[in-house]
């Protein structure tokens, strides 16, 4: 008696690695890596590979000479320059490549959704864009909103080369330190004050030279849902291959693209196709809207759908105007598994530190709302 068989579930690599570079035959495919400076995902001795970088590896080693976080004597030796952005120049001898990687790379780029369409022009056909994105909820760019469709179509239209003035503030206003966003509380600390911005802005202004900050800002949901609004307006020729949320503990999220071209195909059921790769991955989420959870003795607040995320401040008015009693049994406390299983799936910041609390007294004194809690808290 024959048994059918009984399929087994794909397992999930289990190494940042093993995830970004899932299914390449270093073989048979060859592949770029943007801007691997001193960390390049795939070595010369593991496969057929390109390095490509604004600039060569010694002037890297001048840029980053005060970077810590950079080991100068690491930097590998760039294949390819492409200062100007102009990345089908600076390849036409080299396409079609059957995989490209960028890791932290895209949240730079001016004008990223000519950037993923030139991208795309430079891979074969099925070839693959892997992309390492930084999570803006657990880094310095927690207080900013996550990039919006209109962003992208201004940029792409003004063909952009240099981040906009309106981008640098963006970046360097909402820029924090110290966001320990994963710890146990946040204490934010603005990186510059309002003078050193404006003097950067006018800066820009007067200036061709590149000001590096990041253009673009993610999180695992948004950037789904982003994607989602490029392919129904027929923007960009991708499919969502694999995606991998931002876990616990990490502040990155990994997303494998796969460009397959409409051809002959339906323009309805090529979109409604691209449409479902990305729904895929979207994760619902079980906790209602003005919930309150608690995990490793920090509270968070559901906001508002996936709209925006509230800062600090406006989470303050929350907790006192709307008339938030809080309790220990109001607040679902969760363990590691089961937040990191909803937080991909909702929209939740870091509100305060969390304390043994029975309620907010509410009183009003002038402009200042006394509660137990500082706006260090929040701020």
């Amino acid at each position: 008696m024959n048994r059918q068989q009984v399929p087994t579930a794909t397992p999930i690599p289990e190494t940042r690695k093993a995830k970004i570079l899932l299914g390449i035959d270093f073989t048979k495919e060859r592949g770029l890596e943007i801007g691997p400076l001193a960390n390049p995902l795939v070595l010369k001795t593991e496969g057929e590979i390109l390095y490509l970088d604004h600039t060569d590896a010694e002037s890297l080693k001048l840029k980053y000479a005060k970077a810590d976080c950079v080991e100068k004597n690491q930097i590998v030796q760039v294949d390819r320059i492409c200062p100007d952005g102009d990345l089908k120049t600076a390849l036409a001898n080299d396409a079609p490549f059957d995989y490209i990687l960028a890791s932290h790379v895209v949240e730079h780029v001016p004008d990223p959704l000519s950037w993923l369409n030139d991208l795309a022009s430079l891979l074969k056909e099925g070839g693959t864009l892997r992309l390492v994105i930084p999570d803006h909820r657990f880094t310095f760019d927690i207080l900013r909103r996550p990039t919006a469709l209109s962003e992208f179509i201004t940029y792409s239209a003004q063909k952009l080369k240099l981040l906009s003035s309106m981008a640098i503030a963006d970046s360097l206003f909402y820029s924090c330190l110290n966001p320990r966003a994963w710890g146990p509380d946040v204490s934010l600390t603005r990186t510059y004050d309002f003078h050193t911005v404006q003097q950067k802005i006018k800066s820009s202004l007067t200036s061709n030279d590149y000001i590096d900050e990041h253009n673009s800002v993610f999180d695992a949901s948004s950037f789904l849902r982003l994607m989602i609004d490029l392919c129904t307006e027929n923007l960009i020729p991708y499919f969502c291959r694999e995606f991998f949320d931002t876990q616990f503990g990490s502040v990155e999220f990994i997303v494998i693209l796969e460009k397959r071209s409409q051809c002959g195909l339906d323009r309805r059921l090529y979109r409604d196709s691209q449409i479902g790769s990305f729904k895929r991955f979207l994760k619902s989420s079980p906790l209602a809207n003005g919930e309150f959870i608690r995990h490793r003795d920090a509270l968070y607040l559901v906001a508002d759908g996936y709209k925006r995320y509230i800062s600090h401040i406006d989470v303050l008015h929350r907790l006192i105007f709307r008339g938030y009693n809080f309790s220990e049994a109001s607040v679902s406390v969760m363990e590691d598994i089961q937040f990191n299983q909803i937080m991909m799936g909702t929209p939740i910041y870091r509100t305060l530190k969390y304390t043994s609390f029975d309620g907010v007294e509410r009183s009003y004194d002038g402009d200042l709302m006394k509660t137990k809690f500082s706006l260090s808290d929040f701020y």
